[in-house]
């Protein structure tokens, strides 16, 4: 009995390193797992990141369109500049057109 006691007792000196390593395995995968989750969230942020630069070009895009929309009301003014010069420079040939109509009736 007290050989079988001695065994045990060489088993047990004999496990308890070993079950001292299984924890420290468990615990170094349950590290590399956080480790994955880490990389993961680098990776949403990275996603974030871009996805924050594509929203500055859109907001750039909207500011081209606007100017762009600036840019055709100021030719919209353009043209009824040039609408408003033709206008005037029809008014500058009345004078003439009555004068060479009234040249025309007294020829007549």
């Amino acid at each position: 009995l007290e050989q079988i006691l001695e065994l045990l007792l060489q088993l047990r000196q004999i496990l308890e390193p070993l079950f001292l390593l299984e924890q420290i395995l468990e615990l170094l995968f349950q590290l590399v797992q956080i480790l994955e989750l880490l990389f993961q969230l680098v990776q949403i942020l990275e996603l974030l990141f871009q996805l924050v630069q594509i929203l500055e070009l859109l907001f750039q895009l909207v500011q081209i369109l606007e100017l762009l929309f600036q840019l055709v009301q100021i030719l919209e003014l353009l043209f009824q500049l040039v609408q408003i010069l033709e206008l005037l420079f029809q008014l500058e040939q009345i004078p003439e057109l009555l004068a060479d109509s009234g040249a025309a009736v007294s020829a007549l």
